[in-house]
């Protein structure tokens, strides 16, 4: 399953809304997502980025490293990887 982040500061509702796979990143402005949607493309349509004052980012994650807490890596590995 395709996995991305997400950073669209008045989005909350919408990333609740439309990706019931997620985890709140930092403050309800930063997601990481899994979802069938195949391009980051998809996932800004989705959220109406662009429409009516919504703005954020969509990065599609292809691999990652880091240090976070462990329920994040937990939900990156079993969105596929």
């Amino acid at each position: 399953m395709p996995r991305y982040m997400i950073f669209m500061p008045n989005g909350t509702q919408a990333v609740e809304d439309n990706f019931p796979l997620r985890h709140t990143i930092t403050d309800h402005t930063l997601w990481a997502v899994g979802s069938d949607l195949l391009t980051c493309a998809d996932v800004a349509q989705r959220l109406f980025m662009g429409v009516d004052g919504n703005y954020g980012v969509v990065v599609k994650i292809d691999e990652y490293y880091g240090a976070y807490d462990r329920a994040l890596w937990d939900k990156l590995q079993a969105w596929g990887g």
